[in-house]
Protein backbone atom coordinates (compact mmCIF):
# COMPACT_ATOMS: atom_id res chain seq x y z
CA UNK A 1 0.00 0.00 0.00
CA UNK A 2 1.32 3.73 -1.38
CA UNK A 3 1.49 6.21 1.15
CA UNK A 4 -0.84 8.16 -0.48
CA UNK A 5 -3.40 5.16 -0.17
CA UNK A 6 -2.78 5.09 3.39
CA UNK A 7 -3.95 8.71 3.64
CA UNK A 8 -6.54 8.68 0.81
CA UNK A 9 -8.74 5.71 2.84
CA UNK A 10 -9.06 6.90 5.73
CA UNK A 11 -10.30 10.02 4.65
CA UNK A 12 -13.27 8.37 2.05
CA UNK A 13 -14.01 6.05 5.14
CA UNK A 14 -14.36 9.31 7.52
CA UNK A 15 -16.27 11.05 4.61
CA UNK A 16 -18.70 7.77 4.36
CA UNK A 17 -19.25 7.62 8.24
CA UNK A 18 -19.88 11.15 8.53
CA UNK A 19 -22.46 11.84 5.63
CA UNK A 20 -23.93 8.65 6.36
CA UNK A 21 -24.30 9.67 10.22
CA UNK A 22 -25.51 13.46 9.14
CA UNK A 23 -28.24 12.00 6.62
CA UNK A 24 -29.66 9.64 8.52
CA UNK A 25 -29.91 10.88 11.93
CA UNK A 26 -28.36 14.71 12.17
CA UNK A 27 -30.88 15.39 9.17
CA UNK A 28 -34.18 14.02 11.42
CA UNK A 29 -33.64 16.11 14.37
CA UNK A 30 -36.27 19.00 14.85
CA UNK A 31 -34.25 22.51 14.64
CA UNK A 32 -34.81 22.83 18.36
CA UNK A 33 -32.94 19.88 19.30
CA UNK A 34 -30.43 20.53 16.55
CA UNK A 35 -29.47 23.56 17.97
CA UNK A 36 -30.25 22.85 21.80
CA UNK A 37 -27.35 23.79 23.95
CA UNK A 38 -26.18 19.82 25.15
CA UNK A 39 -23.03 19.89 26.77
CA UNK A 40 -20.88 19.81 23.55
CA UNK A 41 -17.49 21.36 23.60
CA UNK A 42 -19.57 23.94 20.95
CA UNK A 43 -22.57 23.48 22.98
CA UNK A 44 -24.91 22.09 20.42
CA UNK A 45 -24.96 19.99 17.02
CA UNK A 46 -24.87 23.00 15.11
CA UNK A 47 -22.25 24.67 16.48
CA UNK A 48 -20.02 21.76 16.04
CA UNK A 49 -20.84 21.41 12.85
CA UNK A 50 -20.07 25.02 11.96
CA UNK A 51 -16.43 25.05 13.76
CA UNK A 52 -16.24 21.56 11.55
CA UNK A 53 -16.70 23.57 8.46
CA UNK A 54 -14.49 26.54 9.37
CA UNK A 55 -11.59 24.10 10.18
CA UNK A 56 -12.17 22.29 7.21
CA UNK A 57 -12.34 25.48 5.01
CA UNK A 58 -9.56 26.99 6.86
CA UNK A 59 -7.51 24.17 6.15
CA UNK A 60 -8.44 23.97 2.62
CA UNK A 61 -7.51 27.25 1.50
CA UNK A 62 -4.13 27.25 3.60
CA UNK A 63 -5.45 30.24 5.45
CA UNK A 64 -5.41 31.38 9.08
CA UNK A 65 -7.59 34.73 8.61
CA UNK A 66 -11.05 34.11 9.43
CA UNK A 67 -13.64 33.78 6.56
CA UNK A 68 -15.63 36.45 5.61
CA UNK A 69 -18.92 36.52 8.16
CA UNK A 70 -17.06 34.29 10.51
CA UNK A 71 -16.17 36.92 12.78
CA UNK A 72 -19.84 38.53 12.90
CA UNK A 73 -21.33 34.77 13.46
CA UNK A 74 -19.02 34.54 16.53
CA UNK A 75 -19.56 37.67 18.03
CA UNK A 76 -23.70 37.24 17.43
CA UNK A 77 -22.88 33.47 19.11
CA UNK A 78 -21.07 35.18 22.11
CA UNK A 79 -23.96 37.65 22.67
CA UNK A 80 -26.08 35.44 22.91
CA UNK A 81 -24.81 33.41 25.74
Amino acid sequence: MTLRDQLVTPARCHRWATRRLLEEQVAKLPEDDYRRDCGLFFRSIHGTRHRGRIGTALTAIGQASPLPGLVSMLQQEAAAR
